[in-house]
């Protein structure tokens, strides 16, 4: 695949007028005036993002329909004809092909109108005319083509993802001049095209907000697979008319997004969510050089600070947060609970998630908190209040540049021999390339460790179709990892019109078949081959030492399906949080996503949703992987510059290794937490050693079972029996 991107930099060119005819027959739109419809002129200005200041626009946008037929304004060799992308007004994206631009396009979520076709005509003297903005299919010209004034190029498509409505841009280049074709333009006013609109302090129309709510709606009842999956439909209908009733009042784009939210909430998927498009590289906090000047994590409810960014006198990492600018940590806390995601179904664990628990690969500090309690600019006061008294007051200046936050460039995968014979391989992503499949698969099947520990702890998913690849290296018999997909239809989909990266009035799974008891269309093994597959072990070989999975309320999506295999197989022990993503089924695989107009927001739907082969009875329907040892983390372990989790890991490792089936002190604090208060049970508790055997520990409680209340008791064998 070749994809070039140019550049546009006629501003460094040599400013020189040429003379070209002025007649009405140069127009570029068939049967227009000459200079009708104009939308921006040479001398126009749009605000270049590259430089961040404001530029002459040096070339035509012209605004037209569908039906608008593009003419050549000069006489000249056609050079290329090609698919084009232009996201603004100084970049292209050319492609080999148009269905590798709509590839492209549709990977990166945006909407393939913008993809048109470009014209390069060389008119002589080194002088070339470009037009962007034909319709792929209409056009009428190919490369080496001679071509006369007035010759039809095509129709009209959309020539810049800055311009929404269909248009034709035009420019004239030249090695050493600068031309402005056409006429003269003596400019008409400074346009901000490129700047996103603040809708952090814009407010928005009720009429805006009630047109946006319904296509949140009706987009979701459209098009979400699962719906109603985790919220009966009577009760999603109540929320969506108590919503509908608070759009009486203008409000920012925040505002719109929370109550929106408490619609996402109620879905309980973890692959539905609105994003805030408005939130632009150049808003988005992390990337200002007067940022927030400390990382926070909320721990058990409290709020920490986890990173200093610059040095500020009696603030120290450790020290516990109570409120910022005299708002309470627990109010910001219930706020950001509002505005952020939730995990799939039942899942407990993922509100730690958005709160930043854990959090050392994150910014400084919560984006979401700032649309809540104010958006920061220069000059304003940032008063952090501690538990031990003190108000550290911190002013936002432009001049205070951030310590280098030491961040790490992304790695799909890493490995390192730990101690007593362990192998430990952490990976990142399941968006994996053949070269990492094969890497990794090498190191499992060369290696003499008889034990794995293996990290998907901050693995938040990706390509579903690694999972088999992957597991596969483990498996010691035939598996699967899917047995049904629904969707809403088979048919085309009327909110497509809506979305950015869907083709409106497409259907997008022909393929599938009605259910009438469910009321959906599907595909499973006795209707397709593709994705039902039954995948034997890896031909070449498998790991086939002890596995130990380590998993966090970060590992999600496809990474939560690797592990929900571990389990099903019972190939491997868990170890760490409950993950992201549900275990009997989950939502994905295709993506719409749908721009609510007029207010900075798009909401994401899945279309498909897929229900998992493992159907583990252990694991209640709706909840993630529950791990077979649940481990909590404390602000201590976070703050240390050694991986505590890790180390505790390595060291059950080593006991069973040494002494067979154990039970350790740290492996059974989930059944401590769990079971009766009774001081008897307690005090067996903190009198282990550091590990104990199965058989030994069982004896134990045996002694115990007529001298206090059997029911704890009976909950303590449950437990010793899931984690052995």
């Amino acid at each position: 695949m070749r994809n070039k991107i140019f550049i546009i930099t006629m501003f460094l060119l040599m400013v020189s007028q040429i003379k070209v005819n002025a007649q009405g027959s140069n127009w570029p739109i068939k049967d227009k005036a000459f200079g009708e419809n104009v939308l921006y002129g040479p001398e126009d200005k749009v605000y270049n993002k590259y430089l961040k200041k404001e530029e002459k626009f040096l070339q035509y946008a012209i605004a037209g329909d569908e039906n608008s037929e593009i003419i050549a304004v000069e006489s000249g060799v056609v050079e290329y004809v090609k698919p084009v992308f232009n996201p603004n007004f100084y970049t292209c994206y050319e492609y080999d092909s148009h269905e590798e631009g709509m590839k492209i396009m549709k990977k990166h979520n945006i909407d393939t109108k913008f993809l048109t076709m470009g014209i390069c005509i060389n008119i002589g003297s080194g002088v070339k005319v470009y037009y962007s903005g034909i319709e792929p299919g209409t056009e009428k010209i190919k490369k080496g083509d001679k071509i006369q004034v007035g010759d039809l190029l095509g129709k009209m498509g959309h020539s810049s993802k800055e311009i929404e409505k269909y248009s034709l841009i035009i420019s004239y280049e030249s090695k050493n001049k600068l031309i402005t074709p056409m006429m003269n333009n003596k400019g008409n006013k400074v346009i901000n095209i490129s700047k996103e609109k603040d809708y952090r302090n814009h407010k928005i129309s009720i009429e805006d907000q009630q047109k946006a709510f319904k296509i949140f709606k009706d987009s979701l009842y459209e098009g979400h697979p699962a719906l109603t999956a985790y919220v009966d439909r009577d009760t999603l209908e109540k929320s969506f008319d108590k919503v509908e009733s608070k759009l009486v009042k203008l409000m920012t784009a925040n505002e719109f997004f929370v109550i929106l939210n408490d619609i996402i909430h109620l879905i309980s998927d973890n692959h539905t969510y609105i994003n805030k498009t408005y939130l632009t590289d150049d808003t988005k906090l992390y990337n200002k050089p007067y940022d927030f000047p400390v990382q926070l994590g909320v721990v058990d409810g409290k709020c920490y600070i986890l990173k200093e960014y610059i040095d500020i006198d009696n603030l120290h990492v450790g020290d516990q947060v109570t409120a910022i600018n005299d708002r309470s940590i627990d109010k910001i806390i219930n706020d950001l609970k509002k505005a952020t995601g939730k995990g799939d179904g039942l899942i407990q664990t993922f509100s730690e998630r958005y709160l930043l628990t854990e959090s050392k690969v994150y910014g400084s500090g919560f984006e979401t908190l700032y649309d809540i309690v104010y958006m920061p600019n220069a000059g304003e006061h940032l008063d952090m209040t501690l538990a031990k008294g003190k108000k550290i007051k911190w002013v936002l200046k432009k001049e205070n540049i951030v310590k280098n936050t030491g961040k790490r460039k992304w790695i799909p995968w890493e490995s390192k021999m730990l101690r007593n014979n362990i192998l430990y391989l952490r990976i990142n992503g399941m968006s994996l390339d053949d070269g990492v499949l094969s890497d990794i698969e090498k190191l499992l099947l060369t290696t003499e460790a008889q034990n794995l520990i293996l990290d998907i702890r901050k693995n938040p998913g990706g390509e579903a179709k690694n999972i088999q690849r992957l597991f596969s290296l483990f498996a010691k018999e035939e598996f699967s990892v899917d047995k049904r997909f629904e969707v809403k239809s088979n048919g085309k989909y009327d909110f497509f019109k809506y979305t950015e990266n869907m083709i409106p009035d497409s259907s997008k799974f022909p393929q599938y078949i009605y259910d009438k008891d469910k009321d959906c269309y599907y595909l499973d093994g006795e209707t397709s081959n593709d994705g039902f597959k039954t995948y034997k072990p890896n031909a070449e070989g498998i790991y086939k030492g002890n596995v130990y999975v380590l998993t966090s309320e970060f590992t999600g999506s496809a990474a939560s399906s690797f592990a929900s295999l571990f389990h099903e197989k019972r190939r491997g022990t868990i170890i760490g949080k409950e993950g992201a993503g549900g275990y009997h089924m989950m939502c994905g695989l295709e993506f719409a996503y749908v721009v609510l107009p007029n207010t900075g927001l798009q909401l994401r739907i899945p279309l498909v949703k897929t229900i998992s082969s493992n159907q583990a009875k252990d694991i209640p329907y709706g909840r993630g992987v529950i791990p077979d040892i649940s481990v909590s983390t404390s602000i201590e372990d976070i703050l240390s510059e050694e991986d505590i989790f890790l180390k505790n890991v390595v060291s059950y490792v080593k006991d069973r290794e040494l002494h067979g089936n154990i039970v350790s002190k740290w492996a059974v604090s989930e059944i401590k937490e769990s079971v009766s208060k009774n001081l008897i049970i307690l005090k067996l508790f903190n009198n282990l050693r550091d590990y104990i055997t199965r058989e030994e520990f069982c004896h134990m409680i045996m002694d115990l079972y007529d001298k206090i209340d059997r029911k704890p008791i009976t909950q303590i064998f449950n437990k010793i029996n899931f984690i052995n």
